[in-house]
């Protein structure tokens, strides 16, 4: 019955593929019209939004009707399961005239597969644009058991003698595989079937690998056995069962452009089973040329819900007539593929917007319908009366306030307008209409909109839609807002201005603890934020600042990104701001618990302040945490004045949260010993850590010495300072407090966005290693010094001049010496040295890549430069006069936490010197930041300087302190005593 292919069948099926790409259905079909816009459905829509003076916004909605087409299309976005069933022949390896070709790509199976590759790419965007989950499966027919082509063709399931299933079976997982077995072959099973039915994307959004390689691997051979390519398109089917309740659609397309080779009953059964309900699916039948059969088309197509064959003659009644379609050239079979691409999109209803219709603002995310949102007394609505003459131009006339029959409801955070008939007042000619206007005030921002950029005030799903239960929309357009922010990190616990032009206000209206209508007071739970003029003052009130604040201000702006955006043309502007504490935060002494909300020191016994107090400030947001430019000018105590006390069990007490913390301390010949608690609490089970620590300065008077450090692990602590008399023999009774440093506060919350956009990778993390400690273990830290003709020569740190000046936690280098550091060549971490003057002002140069890199330090402070390294090496040198004390490395970063330091050796560390003092100087000026001046100076906490023990133990609650008594009664001369002391105490509570 077959006749043997002609040009006609290749045409057939590369045509029909090159159009069955566009084969796929929308989902949430919508039709966007713009004012002024009538071309679609014949309503024109608007929306504004306005920041209004209140703080609120004020959405406006329009929506009018220009002719009588008041319609909406609805499609839903059904999934297809997709079965191609190809013909497969030999013919498929001739070219256009159906003539043998050596030329690869003259072949016709070369041009199906760009057609069938172009198809699969629409489904693919298809899907993608309307998430629908298509799948396809593809099957190829040709030769059955016995009839084909001999010959071994490589890739077709052919092997050796024999005629079998040549060309005919299914692509599993992009591998061709045969109908049915023989000795060579294995049939398909329940597995294959399930397996080659794939979703056309991947999980990347990219076309499946498996049916691109199917595709790419078509080959052609053999006969025409259509009723193979229909039984597996229904085990397809059966192996993929849809589930309950889905939507989901079954398409069957088959090609062909001939007669076919199998009993036309048996095609037509397995046709008629595929169109029963228990498939449900839609058969389309195409054929090109003057050899197919039309009427076995018609038959076989989704136009009989049942056909048969009988004496050369067809059964059976139409249904429908737009399911099988022939075409004699390219241009009509393109054009019978276009109308199959409009079909097989799920069907479509034409509805009209009647008074069934609703007009449905859905607030945007970002933005909230205030609690108890009341409709009636937020919701305005009226209708304008329309006119036109030529049906371009419309005359608005009067205005209904309320109208009859329309009606605002709240439903979550949409806003519904029911009642209006869109149909019946059209505006055209010779039939005057009316416009919809609605009103909706009082919607509030929320932080979700606070993004510094345009976000819109509305979902998409903002529209016109049929019926309140109508899945598609004519939509609204989507005006923009913008909301600023501004945060700020504050390393030093002193009042700071926030200028509202930093976050683009330049009139401050009020500040508040929401975006309302009404302003709710700021509870700002570690500071005072208090409006001034156009900024905004800021205290921080305790010493355990575990969290940040955040407030909002709300003011008018000239910015021009700002007014840009639509609802801000008027200038008004909501801003977020954040006070956020650095990674290492200092407190003054006189930093105190009081009756204003203030939970800091609290002193009890005999305490004076001396000094007078320079009553600094803090600069937020500098360039380096730890650097404060109100501190790099104090020469003696921190901001002029510090605690002191000479009278035993005096105490001091604060509570803090973080990883450590540093007691800054003044020491001479004539300061006495202090017994330090350090107390943890977690899980029920408190540990307590008990120093006693001697002030006595080995030599000079020293300001600002952290006598006392503590780290541990990050939670929070209680610290109690109690002044002792262990030195009363030697006449040293007195104790200095100047202030307190706390390191990584909120060390738990820096993957908080908010926190991690406020410190920038390069505070992030931060590790604080004291300089000394490496150096008297040899881990990463090398000292040189200098010889009388000024050559570098390695050297023991111990045996410098120095070394025993400085307290025990500090490095001390005289003129001409230095530190190296080798680092461990990490590009993500960034470093920075805790640097301080303790004797006068002196100099120091240090590496910044190619150059050296000077700058002056007169400040006893303890503050944090920043320093590069030079070929993977760290130098610090004194150029001065003066003694200069380095306390602390800083690590911080998105490399490796911890030291970040490699062991040197001495010649490399001797070399490193050398280099540096080769190279090119730059001057670094602490507060500016420019490619050559290492601008950023930081300030960190120090070890305490004592000769003092250092209990470490840890001491359930339970375990009894001793008394201040017992500890005096302890102590009985000034080196014999406090040995006496720690050894006392030692035995007290146990050495770790």
């Amino acid at each position: 019955m077959k006749n043997k292919k002609r040009i006609s069948k290749f045409l057939s099926v590369f045509l029909s593929l090159a159009f069955v790409l566009t084969m796929i259905p929308s989902s949430a079909f919508t039709v966007k019209a713009a004012e002024g816009d009538s071309s679609n459905s014949g309503v024109v829509v608007d929306k504004t939004a306005t920041l209004e003076e209140d703080g609120t916004y004020t959405i406006n909605l329009s929506a009018y009707a220009t002719g009588t087409t008041t319609t909406i299309t609805e499609k839903s976005g059904t999934p297809l399961d997709i079965v191609l069933v190809i013909d497969q022949s030999g013919s498929m390896a001739y070219n256009d005239d159906g003539r043998s070709t050596n030329t690869q790509s003259n072949r016709r199976m070369e041009k199906l597969k760009d057609a069938v590759n172009s198809f699969v790419g629409n489904i693919s965007s298809n899907a993608k644009e309307y998430d629908a989950d298509h799948r396809i499966a593809i099957a190829g027919y040709a030769s059955n058991r016995n009839a084909g082509q001999s010959g071994n063709i490589a890739g077709i399931g052919y092997n050796g003698s024999g005629n079998y299933w040549i060309n005919t079976g299914l692509y599993v997982n992009g591998s061709f595989k045969n109908y049915a077995g023989n000795s060579n072959t294995s049939s398909l099973t329940a597995q294959d079937y399930k397996n080659a039915l794939v979703s056309v994307n991947d999980a990347n959004g990219n076309v499946t690998s498996s049916i691109t390689t199917a595709v790419n691997s078509f080959k052609a051979s053999g006969g025409t056995y259509t009723e193979y390519g229909m039984t597996m398109a229904k085990n397809v089917f059966d192996n993929n069962p849809i589930e309950q309740g889905s939507n989901r659609k079954r398409i069957v397309v088959l090609f062909t452009d001939g007669e076919t080779n199998s009993d036309i009953n048996t095609v037509l059964n397995s046709a008629n089973t595929l169109k029963g309900n228990n498939y449900d699916a839609t058969i389309y039948s195409v054929g090109f040329g003057s050899s197919v059969d039309a009427d076995f088309l018609g038959h076989v197509s989704s136009n009989y819900s049942s056909a048969s064959y009988s004496n050369r003659k067809y059964s059976g009644t139409a249904v429908a007539s737009k399911y099988s379609m022939t075409a004699t050239n390219r241009e009509e079979l393109n054009n019978i593929f276009n109308n199959i691409s409009q079909d097989i999109q799920n069907p479509s209803t034409t509805v009209a917007l009647n008074a069934d219709s609703v007009m449905r603002d859905v607030i945007g995310d970002g933005f909230k319908l205030p609690e108890g949102y009341d409709a009636s007394q937020n919701v305005t609505i009226k209708t304008v009366a329309g006119s036109t003459t030529d049906g371009k131009t419309i005359t608005w006339g009067a205005e209904t306030t309320s109208p009859a029959g329309i009606a605002a409801s709240v439903d979550g955070q949409n806003v519904n307008i029911t009642g209006f008939n869109y149909s019946n007042e059209y505006i055209a000619p010779s039939h005057n209409g009316k416009k919809l206007v609605v009103t909706i005030r009082g919607v509030e921002a929320t932080d979700a909109a606070v993004k510094d950029a345009e976000v819109d005030t509305n979902a998409e799903t903002s529209g016109i839609y049929a019926t309140s239960d109508a899945e598609s929309c004519i939509p609204f357009p989507q005006p923009k807002t913008i909301l600023t922010s501004k945060s700020y990190v504050l390393d030093y616990a002193k009042e700071v201005t926030l200028n509202s032009s930093e976050w683009k206000q330049n009139t401050l209206t009020k500040i508040s603890g929401n975006m309302a209508k009404e302003a709710a007071a700021v509870s700002a739970r570690y500071g005072k934020v208090t409006k001034e003029g156009n900024a905004v003052k800021y205290q921080p009130t305790t010493t355990n600042w575990d969290g940040y604040d955040s407030f909002y201000a709300f003011g008018k702006t000239t910015d021009a990104t700002v007014k840009a955006a639509s609802a801000n043309a008027n200038g008004n502007l909501w801003s977020k701001v954040n006070v956020i504490p650095a990674n290492n935060v200092y407190y003054e002494d006189d930093f105190v618990t009081d009756g204003n909300g203030t939970v800091g020191i609290e002193y009890s016994g005999t305490w004076n302040e001396e000094g007078n107090k320079s009553s600094n400030k803090e600069t937020a947001n500098g360039d380096v945490q730890g650097w404060e430019t109100s501190l790099a000018d104090d020469t003696g105590y921190s901001d002029g004045s510090a605690h002191v006390s000479s009278t035993s069990g005096s105490t001091a007490s604060f509570k803090f949260t973080g990883t450590g913390v540093d007691i800054y301390s003044r020491t001479n010949q004539t300061t006495g010993t202090i017994y330090v608690t350090v107390k943890n609490t977690k899980d029920g089970t408190t540990t307590t850590k008990r120093t006693v620590v001697d002030n006595k300065a080995k030599s000079g008077d020293y300001y600002q010495i952290p006598t006392y450090t503590f780290s541990g692990a990050y939670g929070t602590y209680e610290v109690t300072v109690r002044v002792t008399t262990g030195a009363a023999s030697e006449g040293r009774y007195t104790y200095y407090l100047d202030g307190i440093r706390v390191y990584n506060p909120i060390q738990d919350q820096e993957s908080d966005q908010i926190v991690k956009d406020a410190y920038g990778a390069d505070e992030l993390n931060a590790v604080f290693t004291e300089v000394r400690g490496l150096l008297d273990t040899g881990s990463g830290v090398a000292f040189v010094d200098e010889d009388a003709s000024g050559n570098s020569i390695s050297k023991n740190y111990e045996d410098a001049e120095v070394s025993e000046l400085a307290p025990e936690h500090e490095v001390y280098l005289a003129s001409g010496q230095s530190i190296v550091f080798s680092t461990n060549g990490n590009s993500n971490n960034a470093y920075y040295l805790g640097l301080k003057a303790p004797a006068g002002t002196t100099s120091v140069a240090f590496s910044d890549a190619a150059n050296a890199a000077t700058t002056t330090i007169g400040h006893t402070s303890d503050l944090y430069y920043t320093v590069t390294p030079s070929d993977g090496k760290i130098v610090v040198k004194n150029t001065g006069d003066n003694l200069l004390s380095i306390t602390k490395l800083r690590t911080a970063g998105s490399g490796e936490s911890g030291i970040s330091t490699q062991s040197i050796s001495e010649g490399d560390a001797v070399n490193a010197v050398n280099a540096l003092n080769a190279a090119k100087v730059v001057t670094y000026k602490a507060g500016t930041e420019t490619e050559e001046e290492l601008t950023e100076e930081t300030s960190k906490i120090e070890e305490p300087e004592t000769t003092v023990t250092e209990e470490t133990g840890n001491v359930t609650i339970d375990n009894e302190e001793p008394t201040t008594e017992q500890v005096e009664q302890n102590t009985t001369s000034s080196n014999s005593g406090i040995t006496s002391l720690f050894n006392n105490i030692k035995s007290f509570f146990g050495r770790r």
